[in-house]
């Protein structure tokens, strides 16, 4: 059996919280993520695994956010059970989590949206009303972006630096 990295760690832990509807470990695991993608990304190393909130654990696709609101969902006549797995749907999406990922059901990609079909946690719908949404990445990958540009010299990227990344860049 192979030892899993960092990526594949996080994601069974968090796959575990969120079935365990165990809010206190799943706000450390979010913090302990966190810090271990920012632990890569100072260690300067450029094969550094980055966790993620959204690694999947099942070949589907299926992360941490959609167990919680496939949660929510199936304990909605249980108040207490509905509001953890509420509160959890919450805590991975304002952590970072792409609440548009999709995975696969049968041979068709969905997101949780479609599967809910708009039935939606309710602290979840009050969260994504006050966001814009401009944006077409997951915020938690975003780091993994902003480690690729040039680096800047002096408070301003340097011309000769910059004309190195262009040559390196792929041709649009």
């Amino acid at each position: 059996m192979s030892a899993l990295n960092p990526k594949e760690r996080f994601a069974r832990e968090l796959h575990a919280a969120v079935q365990a509807n165990n809010l206190f470990l799943l706000r450390h695991l979010v913090r302990r993520i966190h810090q271990a993608r920012i632990d890569a990304w100072t260690s300067g190393d450029d094969n550094a695994i980055f966790p993620s909130l959204d690694a999947p654990v099942s070949p589907q696709g299926i992360t941490a956010f959609h167990l919680a609101c496939m949660g929510w969902k199936a304990y909605r006549d249980s108040p207490h059970l509905a509001y953890g797995f509420d509160q959890m749907a919450l805590i991975l999406v304002a952590a970072g989590a792409d609440p548009f990922a999709e995975y696969w059901i049968g041979k068709q990609r969905r997101t949780i949206f479609e599967e809910l079909e708009g039935d939606v946690p309710p602290a979840l719908k009050d969260w994504m009303a006050k966001q814009p949404f401009d944006l077409h990445v997951s915020p938690s990958e975003a780091m993994i972006t902003q480690r690729t540009l040039p680096p800047i010299k002096c408070g301003v990227r340097s011309p000769q630096q910059c004309a190195m990344f262009k040559e390196k860049s792929p041709a649009p």
